[in-house]
C-alpha cells in the first residue's frame, strides 16, 4: 500500500502517486498494489498541515481518524507493507531527503528502508522501536501491527512543488515497489 497527502500541504507525493498510477497503469505487475493519492483531501484543497486541527501523522492510533482508518484498512487487507510519502521543508525536521524506518517489532521497515536508500541516495533514519519518538504515525501503528512500513520524505518547500521533488518522490515509490518485486 502507498499512501500519499497524510499533510495536505506535501505537495510532490501526492502528484508523484498520480505519475506513478499512470505509469503502472500500461504494465503486468506482481500482486496488488493499493494507493491512496489523497489521505485527507481537505487538507489537500486547503493546502494545509491539520485535518480539523488534528496532525494525521500523530493520530493513526485513534479510532475515527483518518490515518486510523487507512491503518485498519491495511490491517484488514493483509498488506505485506505500507509506503507514507511525504515531503520536508528546507531546515525542518528532518529537512533532508531520508526514509524513516525502525528495526523492532518489524524489521522488514528497516529492510525496506536500506533498500529505498541504496536505490535512490535518501538518508535512512533508523529508530531501534516503532513509537519510540513519534506516537500515532501510520508507519509506527502498521510497524507495531507486524506491517513493514516506511515513511519516505523528499525537500519541497511546504504548499509548493519544488523542481525535482515529484520526481525524487516518485523514484523513491518505485523503490518501495522493486524491493516487493512488484515491478
Amino acid at each position: 500500500m502507498i499512501t500519499a497527502g497524510v499533510h495536505g500541504n506535501e505537495i510532490p507525493p501526492q502528484l508523484a502517486t498520480l505519475e506513478l498510477i499512470k505509469s503502472l497503469a500500461p504494465l503486468d505487475i506482481t500482486g496488488t498494489v493499493y494507493i491512496i493519492p489523497f489521505a485527507a483531501p481537505w487538507s489537500t484543497m486547503n493546502n494545509t498541515r491539520w485535518f480539523k486541527g488534528v496532525d494525521l501523522n500523530r493520530s493513526s492510533h485513534a479510532p475515527g481518524s483518518v490515518t486510523n482508518t487507512i491503518f485498519k484498512v491495511a490491517v484488514d487487507l493483509n498488506v505485506d507493507a505500507l509506503g507514507d510519502f511525504h515531503s520536508t521543508a528546507p531546515r525542518s525536521n528532518p529537512g533532508r531527503e531520508s526514509v524513516f524506518c525502525s528495526k523492532k517489532p518489524c524489521r522488514r521497515s528497516y529492510l525496506i528502508a536500506k533498500y529505498i536508500s541504496r536505490m535512490g541516495s535518501s538518508d535512512v533514519i533508523v529508530y531501534e522501536n516503532a513509537a519510540s519518538h513519534y506516537k500515532g504515525a501510520l508507519e509506527d501503528e502498521c510497524n507495531l501491527a507486524g506491517v513493514g512500513a516506511v515513511t519516505c520524505e523528499v525537500v519541497s518547500k511546504n504548499g509548493s512543488l519544488t523542481l525535482g521533488s515529484l520526481e525524487r518522490s516518485l523514484l523513491q515509490m518505485k523503490a518501495f515497489l522493486k524491493y516487493f518485486n512488484i515491478i
